[in-house]
């Protein structure tokens, strides 16, 4: 493909063919939530709360196979032994240990928060995705109404914010939190 592509986006391709003889190794630890956003967005969003409130939470969430299938994670970032650190870069820091107190999957059928929390998220979503004109006029009901303003959102829409100073990422010091991450794991089994 690389050979038959005669563009400056050709160079998209030079990370995967120079990893090709890794592809195996990468492989192996791909799994069907690996492209998923559901765990990154959740801790984004519990991290939010923690600032907002200035209080670890107990969270409820809706049975979800992927934070079921993450809930080993959340556990470790909960429970690590170490004082309270802002991790990641610029305005993409997190806390650790997470301030989630508790995690308790639920059933939405009988959970009011949860039912609640699902009636804005698809909503928000059909205003989103919405293709049918016909709709149009209740979408942008939805598009007028508060939903819009809330601010303790974690936004996973594509944006056209990419300078460094609309994202607020002008001061590059900080530490990966993936690196953090791993780190912490390594210490633990030990």
């Amino acid at each position: 493909m690389y050979d038959n592509i005669d563009t400056k986006e050709s160079e998209i391709l030079l990370p995967i063919i120079y990893n090709s003889y890794y592809i195996d190794e990468i492989l192996e630890a791909v799994n069907k939530f690996t492209l998923d956003v559901t765990l990154s967005s959740f801790m984004v969003i519990c991290d939010k709360w923690y600032i907002l409130t200035g209080e670890k939470m107990k969270v409820h969430f809706d049975k979800s196979k992927q934070i079921e299938y993450y809930k080993d994670f959340i556990e470790f970032t909960r429970t690590m032994n170490l004082e309270k650190i802002q991790v990641g870069y610029g305005s993409r820091k997190m806390t650790f240990p997470s301030q989630i107190e508790s995690l308790e999957l639920v059933d939405s059928k009988i959970n009011m928060s949860v039912q609640l929390a699902d009636l804005v998220a698809s909503t928000i979503a059909f205003m989103y995705n919405n293709n049918n004109s016909k709709h149009e006029p209740f979408v942008e009901k939805i598009r007028n109404s508060k939903l819009l303003e809330l601010s303790n959102y974690h936004t996973i829409w594509t944006s056209t914010k990419i300078t460094p100073e609309e994202l607020k990422m002008t001061d590059g010091s900080g530490m990966n939190v993936l690196d953090f991450l791993a780190d912490k794991r390594t210490e633990m089994k030990k």
